[in-house]
């Protein structure tokens, strides 16, 4: 699989982390603290950063949690 995302509930949200992930091979893992990407987001020249996280963040934070806003798919429901 390529291109595969894990923490992004936890990175948009208050949320807690919501799975685990395993890799089957070499696997190349990239941070990103929440804090410091909202911190350059508002102080320098990225205001679409920005209002694109809030925006993502109210819909996962506040009922009811709209996982569609990061491309999600619940893997019991669909």
């Amino acid at each position: 699989m390529v291109d595969e995302y894990f923490g992004e509930v936890a990175f948009f949200s208050e949320l807690n982390r919501q799975a685990t992930a395993r890799s089957r091979g070499f696997t190349e893992v990239l941070s990103l603290n929440k804090e410091n990407f909202k911190e350059t987001a508002e102080c320098q020249s990225y205001p679409g950063a920005a209002k694109t996280y809030r925006e993502i963040h109210e819909k996962l934070t506040f009922p009811p949690h709209d996982y569609n806003a990061i491309y999600a798919i619940c893997y019991l429901c669909g």
